[in-house]
């Protein structure tokens, strides 16, 4: 066998103590500069060998006579099974061979067989494995195992990963959780085997006998401690792939159904602890995109508690699990829209399911604009049966493509609903019509002329929706060649770089399956498209031996939809079967029964099998657990946030300013519990503003020390004190330092956004009862601003607090807790903009920016921004802003003269976004007499003083002030952030800089910097 590892081009000394090497010559500079001999480097001519087993097997198999057995006739290629292309698993076994006899040092793959249930072969393994493969010594066990290996987990590279490459982690565990996996992982290797090579009645009777020693084992373990281990939950998964792999009729996937059901309660079970690791997280995902499918297919709800893990585990992921994981959001919003209809024709409230169909559209469409890991169209030249189009796909890697097709998937199925709908509700308009004209004999042409505008406006989305339709099915049968291989010709890629590896192809086969079904489900596509996606389905069954292909192959000839199983189908009535079960997931709250498989009865040689007391499943379980319903009232509706640490203080990082000018320091404080009418926050994320970095340079009036920092904060309520009923702990929330009580002289009013309740003590850096709930080294730290986000936990009154949707991602939300919702605000609340109207901003930072979009959702005619940083244009331009100067650009002209030179007269409306008095001044003389408008966001330093002549002002120009934009936090930031969600306010624009909790005086030096808008800190990193 050829030396296929990667070499290290570094000297000796390097690679044995794992230092990255410049291989300098004659000796590398970290040799020299640890005063060591450097032995140079390798000799790659040394290690260039060729693997030509494929071309000695290909010419074995020529020469070799076809073998007659006790039980039929097997030709070469089907003795030399594990040899073939398509079964991807010769070469894997020899690597494991060759690591039985390899000391535990070699560290081959991470694991060895000797300690392997499946290394010891049973008589009727080791009969079955001379009928199977002739040619090989090893145990039908062994080589089942290795099949499942290479076709389920087998990636050496991030391209080629399968979707259990976990399970070699796990594979060699001891006791009955280590043998139920075992057993499982063989059984899916033996019906891989018995469906692509062998044929053998023999090998699948072996599969059956495998999975019920698994069934009982698991039986076992979910009576024990052993119910919560990741073994269990990954062996019920893989009792769900066994039912895919042998579908032949609905009973299969209403076995699969209570397996994925099952895999879910032992998932609440474990508790959100296990998304501490990355293993964890890895389970997580697969179980989740299990659970997805199963609701699409029940059209069930998803519960709260999935929702809410995956919002907690998007802090730790990152790259394409990130981009996955915010995919399920929106797929999982569509199955709970989608439950709320009995079907596809349920019209009882048509009009709400198209709103929020629409804003599921919009989160789409937005997240494929975002998405940073794209794909690759590639024409053809010439016809292939491998492509359905003249182009195809070819992607990063298979989580890539999954994705893809996956947002493909939901898209077709949200814009088929759509189509429905709003055909239904185009009739509906239609027909009354004439009625309505009846009723409003006064204005009967508006009447007509409305409902021909609304309807016009249905068939509008009507064909969009059709026509966004056609263009997924077209993309999902795009990727097809990249999952199966399949290259159109010899020299045509599949991957982006023609050294990737891969993809196991069963694991591909079992990704393609729904997305391939769905695409041709529609009535958007022809028959030539649903033909070929028949062909695809029967080679993913004939070369993967996934059954369940098959089965989707056969619907689709007989143009029929899949059954729909829902909870009262899952208990099975065959009296056939039902004597064969026993409650296997009762001790976790499921109703349905976990059938067994009854062996062929052609049969005969029963002596191998196990006894019936071993094949029944029988439970008693000492457990009283809660039923899933209850365990969604305690954590899926709180985020899984059912907190350890209510009514007690929590110990946590935050960033201490203990004195004005110098650094923050990181350090351990204690908080507090919250005290009546106070809520506990856990900060995900904050941003870094000026506001904070004027604070702590000391100019800041109201700043005292020693201080929590920190006023843009997004989070999870961790607890509440007695009497907040505004929040739950749970609720995703952001903080907000202008508070909200509705019930005080200024919120009663109406006239402005400020509230006097708590402004004395929040002032004063106290909560309101004049005390402080964060110490540090026996010393009290004061508040800020009545959030301080700087903490990884924090106590806020409970009207300086806003609960948001949990589908917004909290590293952009918390932006909306001050910067972005201040500019925006003054421009739509504040100024109250119109359109046409001249508007000049001062200052091009995120409120400035801000202050754009506010303008131009308003409708104003010119924008300009005025900034001394040239760089700033750019990103004005970007926001919407028409013209921007450079005071110092101008010479001797003002920037007042300039600007009444460019608006006629002067601005309607002018912002200073510097919190410098002079610009102030600027800005209002900047405004057209007799109405111009000047808004002051901007802080000045302590004890400065703004001046204009009086004259600016009787001459009708206005001076007026905001804090917050002018929003009511807790009244109107719910609907910025679905504005936000909808596209229809910016935010991820804003973010230039991410730091960490560690490194957050780097995000202060950041945005010192002309090129910082805003810095986001992660606050879960320390």
């Amino acid at each position: 066998m050829s030396f296929a590892v990667k070499h290290s081009k570094g000297c000796a000394p390097c690679r044995a103590k794992r230092t990255k090497c410049d291989q300098a010559r004659p000796s590398c500079s970290q040799c020299i500069r640890a005063t060591r001999s450097c032995h140079g480097y390798k000799d790659p001519s040394q290690h260039q060998f060729v693997d030509q087993t494929q071309k000695f097997v290909r010419q074995g198999r020529a020469k070799s006579p076809p073998i007659q057995t006790s039980h039929g006739f097997i030709s070469a290629e089907t003795s030399s099974y594990l040899s073939c292309p398509e079964s991807d698993s010769y070469g894997f076994a020899l690597s494991l061979s060759s690591s039985r006899h390899s000391s535990p040092e070699s560290g081959n793959h991470g694991f060895s067989f000797s300690q392997s249930p499946s290394r010891h072969s049973s008589p009727e393994s080791d009969a079955l494995v001379k009928i199977i493969s002739p040619a090989l010594s090893d145990s039908l066990d062994f080589q089942a195992t290795c099949y499942f290996l290479r076709n389920y987990t087998w990636g050496g590279s991030q391209s080629a990963k399968g979707f259990f490459d976990y399970i070699p982690d796990f594979i060699n565990c001891q006791g009955a959780v280590g043998s139920a996996l075992a057993d499982v992982v063989i059984s899916l290797g033996m019906v891989g085997i018995a469906n692509t090579k062998s044929n053998n009645s023999s090998v699948m009777h072996a599969a059956k006998v495998r999975y019920n020693r698994a069934v009982s084992a698991t039986n076992s373990a979910l009576c024990t401690k052993d119910a919560k281990a990741d073994q269990t939950l990954i062996t019920v998964m893989l009792l769900g792939l066994f039912e895919i792999n042998t579908c032949n009729t609905p009973r299969s996937m209403k076995s699969w159904t209570q397996h994925i059901n099952g895999a879910a309660q032992i998932l609440y079970l474990r508790g959100k602890e296990q998304l501490q690791t990355e293993t964890g997280r890895q389970i997580f995902r697969h179980l989740r995109s299990q659970i997805i499918i199963n609701s699409m297919q029940r059209r069930a709800a998803i519960s709260d508690t999935i929702t809410s893990w995956t919002l907690l585990s998007l802090p730790y992921e990152s790259g394409e699990d990130l981009t996955a994981s915010k995919l399920s959001l929106l797929v999982i919003e569509f199955c709970n829209l989608r439950s709320l209809m009995t079907s596809m024709h349920d019209f009882a409230n048509s009009a709400a399911i198209v709103s929020g169909a629409l804003m599921i559209e919009a989160s789409l469409s937005a997240w494929a604009a975002e998405n940073p890991y794209g794909y690759n169209t590639v024409p053809l030249t010439a016809r292939s049966d491998a492509v359905f189009a003249d182009y195809y796909h070819t992607y990063t890697s298979t989580l890539t493509a999954t994705s893809w097709n996956s947002y493909r998937s939901v898209r077709i199925l949200l814009n088929e609903l759509l189509i429905v709908q709003l055909s239904h509700l185009s009739q509906s308009e239609y027909q009354s019509e004439y009625q309505q004209e009846d009723e409003d004999e006064e204005f009967p042409n508006l009447v007509r002329d409305s409902q021909f505008l609304l309807q016009q406006q249905y068939q509008s989305q009507i064909f969009h929706s059709r026509a966004v339709i056609v263009q997924l099915t077209q993309d999902i049968c795009a990727s097809v060649p990249y999952y199966l291989g399949d290259a159109p010709s010899d020299g045509y890629l599949l991957t982006e770089h023609p050294h990737s590896e891969q993809p196991p192809r069963a694991a591909c086969g079992n990704l393609l399956l729904w997305p391939l079904f769905t695409a041709a489900c529609t009535n958007m596509v022809s028959n030539v498209m649903r033909t070929w996606v028949i062909q695809r389905l029967e080679k993913i069954a004939d070369v993967t031996g996934i059954q369940q292909a098959r089965a989707l192959a056969i619907l689709l000839c007989l143009r029929k939809d899949p059954p729909t199983w829902h909870d009262t189908e899952l208990t099975i009535h065959d009296n056939e079967t039902s004597n064969e079960c026993a409650d296997l997931y009762s001790a976790l709250g499921l109703p349905g029964k976990l059938p067994h498989h009854k062996p062929s009865s052609s049969i005969k040689e029963q002596r191998h099998s196990p006894s019936t007391q071993q094949i029944h499943l029988h439970i008693l379980s000492p457990w009283k657990l809660h039923p899933i319903n209850k365990m969604d009232a305690m954590v899926g509706t709180t985020g899984g946030h059912f907190s350890k640490h209510e009514g007690k203080p929590i110990t946590c990082k935050a960033a201490v300013a203990w004195e004005a000018g110098q650094p923050l320091s990181i350090e351990d404080i204690e908080v507090a519990a919250p005290k009546a009418n106070e809520v506990r926050i856990e900060i995900y994320y904050t941003g870094v503003c000026h506001t904070d970095a004027y604070t702590l340079s000391g100019k800041d009036p109201e700043g005292a020390f020693p201080i929590v920092l920190g006023h843009e904060g997004a989070g999870i309520v961790e607890s509440v004190g007695s009497g907040v009923t505004s929040v739950k702990p749970g609720d995703h929330v952001v903080a907000l330092y202008t508070p909200e009580c509705k019930e005080c002289k200024f919120c009663k009013s109406g006239k402005t956004n400020l509230c006097g309740k708590i402004r004395a003590t929040q002032g004063k850096g106290v909560m309101p009862d004049g005390t402080s709930r964060f110490t540090c080294k026996g010393k009290e730290l004061l508040h800020f601003m009545g959030t301080s986000t700087f903490s990884q936990y924090t106590v806020v009154a409970d009207i300086s607090v806003v609960a948001i949707t949990p589908s917004a991602p909290m590293d952009r939300t918390c932006l909306l807790g001050c910067g972005i919702t201040t500019g925006y605000g003054a421009a739509v609340e504040t100024a109250k903009v119109q359109k046409g109207d001249s508007v000049a901003i001062f200052g091009a930072g995120c409120v400035g920016l801000s202050v754009i979009q506010g303008a131009l959702k308003q409708g104003a005619g010119k924008i300009i921004v005025v900034d001394v940083n040239n760089s700033k244009k750019e990103w004005a331009e970007k926001f919407g802003a028409t013209d921007f100067i450079n005071p110092n650009d101008l010479g001797k002209t003002t920037i007042q003269e300039k600007l009444v030179e460019m608006t006629d007269g002067g601005c309607d409306f002018t912002f200073d976004c510097t919190g410098n008095v002079h610009v102030m001044r600027a800005a209002l003389e900047s405004c057209h007499k007799g109405w111009g408008t000047s808004i002051i966001i901007g802080v000045a330093a302590a004890g400065q003083e703004i001046a204009t002549r009086p004259f600016q002002l009787v001459t009708g120009r206005v001076w007026k002030g905001c804090a917050f934009g002018g929003i009511k936090g807790r009244t109107q930031l719910p609907g910025l952030v679905d504005d936000y969600m909808t596209g229809k306010l910016k935010v991820d624009e804003f973010i230039t800089h991410r730091k960490t909790l560690e490194d957050i005086n780097l995000a202060f030096d950041a945005m010192k910097g002309g090129d910082c808008i805003r810095c986001v800190v992660n606050m879960r990193e320390a």
